[in-house]
């Protein structure tokens, strides 16, 4: 398994692991994360590894399927693939999430036997939290759409609420003008609109959480 200081090794991870160590070595601020390559066998001893690194500061985490599949720019299959959230840091419970996300296979005619890379990650208890599209999806010429709800941002995620949004002007992303935006810790991330589509090689889905004065990236 690698760290987010690791110098990982491309096309073993799947992109959204990739994307995560490379939004860190960018400078964003993103959930303490710990990458295991696709065909690692999980046992007894990967799961203990992985507490080790969590169990001192974290008291729940998140698991996340990375396959190269997975929110590729020429093909969408976001929301195929699985997190579980709110693991305990406890063996059994950590391993079942693990295995979970592990034999998530979604049901495509192209991504039938694939490999399967997972993330592995702290668990962020946000005040707000919610997505934000680089370019909007529903109107292209429009800018980019911001949507938050209070809390974490699953229910927004799977249909349950209907989050708070605003569309912000690129030019204004790229000026620095966000006096309207509505929270302050958002300014860097949107300011940074053409480094976060670097990383992505494209429009960006982001999914973020603002917890004490730090917004992160959970994951793009």
């Amino acid at each position: 398994m690698w760290g987010l200081d690791s110098d990982i090794p491309k096309g073993c991870f799947g992109p959204k692991a990739e994307y995560v160590w490379k939004l860190h070595d960018a400078g964003f601020k993103v959930p303490e994360s710990i990458f295991i390559p696709m065909g690692v066998r999980i046992d007894d001893n990967l799961v203990v590894a992985v507490l080790e690194v969590f169990k001192e500061n974290h008291t729940s985490l998140v698991v996340r399927s990375s396959s190269v599949h997975e929110d590729g720019v020429n093909q969408s299959v976001a929301g195929l693939f699985r997190s579980v959230l709110n693991v305990p840091v406890e063996h059994d419970a950590l391993m079942q999430a693990m295995n979970e996300c592990r034999n998530h296979i979604p049901i495509h005619n192209d991504l039938q036997g694939q490999e399967i890379g997972l993330v592995v990650q702290e668990m962020i208890t946000p005040r707000v939290s919610g997505l934000m599209f680089t370019e909007d999806p529903t109107d292209q010429n429009s800018g980019l759409s911001l949507e938050w709800v209070d809390g974490h941002l699953e229910s927004l995620v799977q249909g349950e609420v209907e989050g708070k949004r605003i569309r912000i002007e690129r030019k204004d992303c790229l000026s620095g003008k966000l006096d309207y935006i509505p929270f302050s810790e958002l300014q860097v991330m949107i300011s940074a609109i053409t480094e976060l589509e670097s990383i992505t090689g494209g429009p960006a889905d982001i999914e973020w959480a603002i917890s004490g004065e730090d917004c992160y990236i959970l994951q793009i």
